[in-house]
């Protein structure tokens, strides 16, 4: 029995991965049909400060930033312009408040037009290599104290990013059903990601089945709080953008908030789903001869007790999200009616109250499953 679950998940791994070489070779092979801005002229890359020739600046803000120029000779360390040396000025303002020291790396902007002479600007700070940096460390953090399952999560972590990228993104920009593939996309990232946290088992098809269930609802949930809030992509602050794209593309800005939606509840509605099949799952073990009710209703019990803490994490992270804009609305002195009518207030209802339904109703629908499936398993029919 365990040489054929090795041989299937052997299998099973391989073709994980073939289907991540199709999907990334067939992202790098597409050419998409619009980009909003020509940039075959302009490249960021890799500069060190060598010195800084002249700088004015003064106090902002109550002491808070500097604004002003500063003039820098850099030198590329990447690029086709790799080891030159060129004159950049820095203009800091509120906004744009790059300060640069001697022997600092920035990234600086270069754009070459044909024909013409080259202009040079500070994009931002050099953080590519901190950025992997914190990555590794967070990795290696879940490896370490979660050993093998610690390592399998980073690895099932890894694949929906790429599902997102490489999958959700490009096929949401050439015009495919939004819904659809957020459907696909998280379906297939539930499937590897619980495949990778515990193998070939009734277990990860019990959860397999509770979480794109409980995805699909929130994706419901949405649908009908759209419809009563009369909201759509359109409501977006990127929609004029978005329109843009979708004269060239067919991208479905109507549909794609719920894209982003399903997205979103993925990981909430997967969480909740594993530890309520984990606990109804240790029950039965100590209690073979259980009831599916008694363990239903277990579910149940478990299950109200992570309610509570889940939308919570669902609603303060829409909440923590929105905070600037809070502030800003506030400055601007909105009335009571005017926000909560706003596109912005609903909009963000829409998508938080979604994703926490979701997960409310996951905890019967998970109960259910896995209570039933215990008892088929054991070859008993327990009526509930």
């Amino acid at each position: 029995m365990q040489n054929k679950n090795r041989i299937m998940t052997l299998l099973l791994s391989i073709i994980i991965i073939c289907f991540m070489g199709i999907v990334l070779s067939n992202m790098l092979k597409e050419k998409f049909d619009y980009m909003r801005y020509e940039t075959s002229t302009r490249t960021y890359n890799k500069a060190k400060v060598l010195s800084i020739e002249d700088q004015k600046l003064e106090l902002e803000g109550s002491g808070e930033y500097l604004t002003g120029t500063q003039a820098l000779v850099v030198q590329f360390l990447s690029g086709k312009e790799k080891g030159k040396k060129v004159e950049v000025t820095n203009y800091l303002t509120a906004n744009h408040n790059i300060m640069a020291k001697s022997g600092q790396i920035l990234i600086i902007c270069s754009d070459i037009p044909e024909n013409a002479e080259g202009y040079y600007t500070v994009y931002n700070y050099y953080r590519s290599a901190s950025v992997w940096l914190i990555v590794a460390v967070f990795l290696a953090l879940i490896t370490a104290i979660g050993g093998l399952k610690g390592l399998r999560s980073s690895l099932s972590l890894i694949f929906t990013l790429f599902m997102v990228i490489c999958f959700l993104l490009p096929a949401l920009y050439r015009g495919e059903n939004p819904i659809a593939a957020a459907i696909i996309s998280s379906a297939i990232s539930a499937a590897v990601a619980l495949f990778l946290l515990n193998g070939i088992s009734y277990n990860t098809l019990f959860d397999i089945m509770s979480t794109t269930l409980g995805v699909v609802i929130s994706g419901i949930f949405f649908l009908v709080i759209s419809k009563i809030l009369i909201i759509s992509g359109y409501q977006a602050d990127e929609s004029e953008a978005l329109l843009l794209i979708s004269q060239s593309t067919g991208l479905h800005i109507k549909d794609v908030l719920y894209a982003g939606v399903l997205t979103a509840s993925l990981g909430a509605v997967m969480d909740l789903a594993v530890s309520i099949r984990a606990s109804i799952l240790e029950i039965y073990l100590m209690n073979p001869k259980i009831s599916g009710k008694a363990l239903f209703l277990s579910g149940m019990n478990i299950g109200r007790d992570m309610i509570g803490t889940m939308t919570n994490t669902l609603i303060l992270a829409f909440a923590g999200s929105s905070l600037m804009t809070l502030l800003v609305f506030i400055s601007y002195g909105v009335q009571y009616e005017q926000l909560m009518s706003s596109d912005y207030l609903a909009l963000e209802i829409g998508q938080a109250i979604a994703g926490s339904a979701a997960v409310a109703l996951m905890v019967p629908i998970t109960s259910f499953i896995c209570a039933t499936g215990f008892c088929v398993l054991s070859g008993r029919k327990q009526r509930f």
